[in-house]
């Protein structure tokens, strides 16, 4: 599921950015891909840009992808071309990252949240039974279909004599 997420990401950024490498996997399981614009070496454009005759276009961008919560933060640059390296990126905490990129948007990958216990959200929780009997049992089933592995134990009491 997470393959797809990012294939559909390096997909979406195509037309304009070029996927750097190979999504580097970072601390707390997030998943980090690095593009460059597709103009980022064009001599002219960087001229032009230098001369102040046009905005300043960002050069590089990198997706964070958190799949404990479902979420990607874009991040660019904060100065053109002064980018993390791999090794910071796979080792490096949030702080240390965000003194070279700025946060420029976060989004909600639906995708990530399909067949999660995240995907219950807000579902009531506390069921007076045996009034509500049927909702408890639709939550409990719901929450079983999605769970990996599913333990169960007895516990035999005995009389000491």
């Amino acid at each position: 599921m997470l393959e797809n997420v990012i294939s559909d990401l390096i997909r979406k950024q195509r037309p304009y950015f070029i996927i750097q490498g190979n999504p580097i996997k970072g601390t707390g399981d997030r998943i980090w891909l690095v593009f460059k614009h597709r103009d980022a070496d064009n001599l002219l454009r960087n001229i032009v840009t230098f001369l102040g005759l046009k905005g300043k276009q960002v050069t590089h961008k990198l997706l964070c992808i958190d799949p404990k919560t479902a979420k990607v933060f874009e991040y660019g640059p904060r100065r053109p071309g002064n980018l993390p390296s791999a090794i910071l990126l796979r080792t490096g905490n949030l702080k240390a990252i965000d003194n070279f990129l700025n946060l420029e948007g976060t989004a909600t990958e639906k995708a990530l949240l399909a067949g999660s216990f995240r995907e219950l959200g807000r579902q009531r929780r506390k069921f007076s039974l045996p009034d509500e009997l049927d909702k408890y049992n639709q939550l409990f089933v719901k929450c079983l279909e999605r769970a990996v592995i599913y333990r169960r134990s007895n516990e035999t009491i005995s009389a000491s004599s």
